[in-house]
């Protein structure tokens, strides 16, 4: 009988690629698995250089042996407006056509941006919404990106954000701390459609390599991964290896990231961290889980503000997942409370401090056996894509 069952036709649309890190890493792998009870369709937009490389063509081939269908839009950045506009009215077209000649009634859209496609047929067609926020979007083009809180865009989008929260069935935001300003701001919605889930990883993907869990005290290696602009202060985390430095000339750190190599370089310099303390290096999303299983524990700086409120960095679970507890500062509610909860790090807010006191407290974390283990079970309970 289980054969003869109709299978539900859901949409999933996002702005950005598929073939970037986050669509590789955690998207595909959870509509793969969607796929066995559902019929799957993806739209995304995906850069010229993605769409003609041989990855491309092997993630293709298995979302075909899934029977997902993959539509994947050339995405256009110039002329800035105008590409914007040509990716918007491509993207209506097929949503028009999966929506009116294939049927689709339940439509999954990352983020504000793929709501312009859909806002049209939501009443028409009795569209059943799943608004998933990732975080306050417009609010992060202010706070990141410059935008002014008083501009078209930015009113523009937000007014979007209030239609699609209005109109979805659940809104999915990454952070508790977001859902409980969204409830303050629409105490109209039912709170049951708000749904937290952070961002996750697989866990497959990041192991704990037993070859790599500390016994015994040796010298400290930080692990700084991704960005080191917009959202993130770098430079804040430089200024606290710089003092540890000076304690223990040992230590080091290795930055994993693309595109900002000679950005870094002149933030060490300007701190005079010798080049033999430090490692940048850019690594593939695939091989990343090898790198984080040879630090000692993962370091970041996020900057604080409205926006912030809805973040949690993907980096966290990459890190938890590998077993390597975290130093950063309490941007939001969720990483306050995660730190209090359990021993998975050092909430800090890189202000003056006993440095000396504070690297014996990072050398007894990352000798503690449990610390290790925990981090590993708080990833794998919180932060897993296994569901």
């Amino acid at each position: 009988m289980s054969a003869f069952i109709k299978k539900t036709k859901i949409l999933y649309i996002t702005y950005d690629g598929m073939m970037e890190s986050i669509g590789s890493s955690q998207i595909l792998p959870i509509i793969k698995k969607l796929s066995k009870n559902n019929h799957m369709h993806i739209l995304s937009f995906e850069k010229k250089e993605d769409i003609k490389s041989k990855e491309y063509m092997s993630e293709l081939k298995k979302l075909n042996k899934n029977n997902v269908i993959w539509i994947a839009l050339r995405y256009w950045s110039y002329p800035k407006t105008i590409a914007t506009m040509a990716n918007i009215i491509k993207g209506a077209i097929i949503c028009c056509y999966l929506i009116i000649i294939k049927k689709v009634r339940i439509i999954h859209i990352r983020s504000s941006m793929p709501g312009l496609l859909v806002a049209p047929f939501i009443r028409i067609f009795r569209l059943k919404i799943l608004y998933d926020m990732r975080g306050f979007w417009a609010d992060e083009k202010v706070d990141r990106y410059g935008w002014n809180n008083k501009g078209l865009y930015y009113k523009f989008f937000k007014k979007l954000e209030e239609n699609l929260i209005l109109k979805s069935e659940r809104i999915i935001c990454l952070t508790n701390h977001s859902i409980k300003i969204l409830n303050k701001k629409f105490p109209q919605v039912n709170r049951n459609k708000f749904i937290c889930i952070p961002t996750c990883s697989d866990e497959s993907n990041f192991k704990l390599r037993k070859k790599y869990i500390r016994t015994r005290k040796k010298n400290i290696i930080f692990g700084y991964l991704g960005t080191v602009k917009l959202a993130y202060n770098f430079e804040k985390v430089i200024f606290l290896f710089s003092k540890l430095l000076n304690l223990d000339k040992n230590i080091k750190i290795r930055i994993f990231n693309k595109g900002s190599h000679n950005h870094i370089r002149r933030i060490m310099k300007k701190y005079k961290i010798p080049k033999n303390s430090f490692q940048i290096k850019f690594v593939e999303r695939k091989r990343i889980h090898r790198e984080i299983s040879t630090i000692d524990l993962g370091i970041f700086y996020l900057n604080t503000n409205y926006s912030i409120n809805a973040s949690f960095p993907t980096k966290i679970a990459e890190f938890f997942l590998s077993g390597k507890p975290i130093i950063c500062n309490p941007f939001n509610n969720d990483i306050i409370n995660l730190f209090k909860k359990n021993q998975v790090g050092i909430s800090y807010d890189f202000k003056e401090t006993n440095y000396r006191n504070f690297l014996k407290k990072i050398r007894k974390m990352i000798s503690n056996k449990k610390t290790i283990l925990t981090c590993r079970e708080i990833g794998e309970k919180k932060y897993s894509l296994s569901f």
